[in-house]
């Protein structure tokens, strides 16, 4: 089966999907839903890359069958040979929409000079390429066998799931700003620079797909800080189950023993030292998160 198990600890966009995926999924797909132009929120369930199931990635006939498609109209070994795309992150919504992720964190990985596939191979990669250039209207000059060939190849596969066999798809390419790990971070707008480029780079204008395919800009730090938030609600809102929880054991006890209960008439009141020490804690982390980013920074940039 067509499916890579990746190691627990890696860097980049693998470790910041990661993330996104698995500890910002709330923060992801808002910013998803906002990008796609979804009006309702959609309840992603996502198949890859999570924590649950080792941080797999899957391609081929693999990375279907992780998305519930059991049976396309056109087989994919008609379309594309063994050893296609791999991609970074999978994702089905409640209404059965498909999602597929290409994840960048730094320009330099979006250059792929050229497919490096055989002859044989090569030439169906080159006729799928040239079905979907035409599908997306680009400009005939294009060229989408080099230079930006990764990104070809995924908007290939969109055509060919949406187009030849009816799928709900979506591409999504996630785009990671300011990321503290990575050989040369860039900012969000940068980030958008480097998609317009590369956009225009494969002739791509305003095209019959544009509603399914879209990039959307994640900042690290405000991914980072929305975990510390989720975190901070989650910590409080226990604290404050505890809290009410003796309470009431004061009351029952005060009802069921009476006055000799508490010997001074006083149920202790207000909330516990241990909100403040929570919040407290949470921040500080936060924080020394933050300083680390400014470290990793100094340290490529020497």
């Amino acid at each position: 089966m067509p499916r890579c198990k990746r190691p627990p600890t890696t860097r980049g966009s693998e470790h910041w999907l990661r993330v996104a995926v698995n500890d910002a999924s709330a923060f992801t797909n808002a910013k998803i839903k906002v990008a796609l132009g979804w009006r309702t929120q959609k309840r992603n369930e996502w198949r890859s890359s999570i924590k649950k199931d080792e941080y797999s990635e899957y391609f081929d006939d693999a990375f279907l069958d992780r998305l519930g498609i059991r049976k396309l109209e056109v087989p994919l070994d008609e379309f594309w040979p063994a050893g296609g795309p791999r991609w970074d992150g999978l994702a089905r919504t409640s209404s059965g929409k498909i999602l597929l992720v290409e994840a960048k964190a730094f320009t330099e990985e979006s250059v792929d000079f050229e497919c490096k596939a055989g002859s044989v191979s090569r030439k169906m990669i080159c006729r799928a390429l040239e079905q979907a250039k035409h599908a997306f209207k680009s400009n005939e000059r294009a060229n989408w066998e080099s230079l930006f060939y990764q990104y070809a190849n995924r908007l290939a596969h969109l055509q060919f799931l949406v187009s030849r066999n009816q799928i709900d798809g979506y591409l999504m390419f996630m785009c990671f700003a300011n990321a503290p790990d990575v050989p040369s971070p860039c900012t969000g707008e940068y980030r958008k620079g480097a998609d317009r480029l590369w956009r225009k780079c494969l002739g791509l204008g305003r095209h019959p797909y544009s509603r399914r395919d879209s990039t959307v800009v994640i900042d690290v730090p405000e991914m980072c800080d929305s975990c510390l938030v989720d975190d901070l609600r989650l910590w409080i809102c226990l604290i404050d189950s505890l809290h009410r929880e003796k309470q009431v054991e004061h009351a029952v006890r005060r009802r069921a023993k009476g006055p000799e209960a508490y010997p001074t008439g006083e149920i202790p009141q207000g909330n516990p030292p241990s909100v403040a020490n929570a919040i407290g804690h949470m921040l500080y982390m936060n924080k020394c998160w933050k300083d680390s980013s400014v470290s990793m920074r100094s340290e490529g940039s020497a």
